[in-house]
C-alpha cells in the first residue's frame, strides 16, 4: 500500500521509495520520549531511524548483561535482566554501527581481566615461595579467568567453564553471526542447548571425559547480542521449530541504496559516547556486586 511522502521524510537517511517506507515495525517516536537520559546520547548516534532503533535494542541487550544482583518475579519464578537480540541486516544497511556498543561493557571486561592478571601474579609468587620451602604447591587453587564478554567460537566445555568462573554470568557479543553458527555445527562447540537453558536460567551440567571433572551452572545469566545477514541467521536458526527462535528479539534492517558521506564531520563521536556510558556502567556493576543481598525489582499493579 502506498501513501503520500512529504519532503521531510525524503530527507530521512534510510528513505527508499516503495521499500523501506512501506515496512512497519519501526519503534514509535513516543518510546524515545520516555527512555532514560543516559541512553539518549547512544540513540542520537544513529543517522537515521533504523540505526536509532538497533542502537536502542543493542544497548539495552548489552546493559542487561551488566546488572548483577538484580532479579524480578515472573510467573512465580526468579528472572534476571538478561536479553537475547539478533539484528538481521543485508550488506550496507548500517549494522556496523553496533560495533560501538561493545564499548559499553569494555571497562567491566578489562577490569575483570586485570583482576585475573593480578591474581595470577600473586599465585605465581606464592607457588615460587612454597617451592623454595620444599612445599607442594599443587594444592594452591588456580585463579579463575574473569571476564564479561565470552568468545562466540568457544567449545561447549570452555563456554560452560567460563560461565562457572564468572559468577554464572556473561555476554555473548558477535557482529558476525557466522562465528557462533560455525561453533554450534561442530561436535566440540555445540552448546545450543546451553543457550536455550540460559535464557530461562535453567541449570546446565557437563562432565569432562578426560579428567572426569564435573561442571554445573546452577542459574546461568547470559545476554546475547548478535548481528548478521539473513543467510547467517538461517544457518544459526534454520527454522521456527528450533528452540533458539523463541528466545530472541529480532529486528530486520533494510538496505540503504543511498550514498553515505563518510568524510562528513558530526558533533558526536560514537566511541566516546559509548565509552563514557561504559565507565558509568563499571561503577554501577561494582556497586551492585558489593550488595550482600540481591535487589528485587517489582512492578506495582498500575
Amino acid at each position: 500500500m502506498s501513501r503520500a511522502i512529504n519532503e521531510s521524510e525524503k530527507d530521512d537517511g534510510f528513505y527508499v521509495p516503495n521499500l523501506v517506507h512501506s515496512v512497519d515495525g519501526l519503534i514509535h517516536d513516543s518510546v524515545y520520549d520516555k527512555i532514560p537520559e543516559c541512553l539518549r546520547p547512544i540513540v542520537d548516534i544513529g543517522s537515521n531511524r533504523q540505526e536509532r532503533d538497533v542502537l536502542l535494542i543493542g544497548a539495552i541487550t548489552v546493559i542487561s548483561g551488566c546488572l548483577p544482583n538484580i532479579y524480578g518475579l515472573y510467573d512465580n519464578r526468579m528472572v534476571y535482566p538478561n536479553l537475547f537480540a539478533f539484528i538481521d541486516a543485508p550488506a550496507g544497511a548500517g549494522k556496523g554501527i553496533l560495533n560501538h556498543l561493545r564499548l559499553l561493557g569494555k571497562p567491566i571486561h578489562m577490569s575483570r581481566i586485570e583482576a585475573t592478571r593480578a591474581a595470577m601474579e600473586g599465585f605465581e609468587e606464592r607457588k615460587s615461595e612454597m617451592k623454595s620451602k620444599n612445599e607442594d604447591p599443587s594444592s594452591l587453587p588456580v585463579p579463575k579467568q574473569k571476564l564479561l564478554f565470552i568468545p562466540a567460537n568457544s567449545s561447549a566445555s570452555s563456554f560452560i567453564n567460563t560461565l562457572t568462573e564468572n559468577d554464572e554470568m556473561g555476554i555473548l557479543f558477535s557482529t558476525e553471526a557466522d562465528t557462533l553458527a560455525n561453533s554450534l555445527t561442530q561436535d566440540w562447540g555445540n552448546f545450543s542447548d546451553v543457550l536455550r537453558c540460559a535464557f530461562h536460567h535453567e541449570s546446565v551440567e557437563m562432565q569432562r571425559r578426560a579428567n572426569r571433572e564435573y561442571l554445573v551452572v546452577v542459574e546461568p545469566r547470559l545476554s546475547v547480542m548478535l548481528t548478521g545477514t539473513n543467510g547467517q541467521f538461517k544457518r544459526l536458526i534454520p527454522n521456527t521449530e528450533n528452540g533458539l527462535f523463541s528466545r530472541f528479539m529480532f529486528y530486520t534492517m533494510k538496505s540503504v541504496p543511498q550514498f553515505k558521506d563518510v568524510f562528513s564531520q558530526r558533533d558526536t563521536v560514537p566511541g566516546q559516547v559509548c565509552g563514557t556510558l561504559g565507565d558509568r556502567l563499571l561503577e554501577l556493576f561494582q556497586r551492585l556486586q558489593s550488595y550482600l543481598e540481591p535487589v528485587q525489582l517489582s512492578l506495582n499493579p498500575h
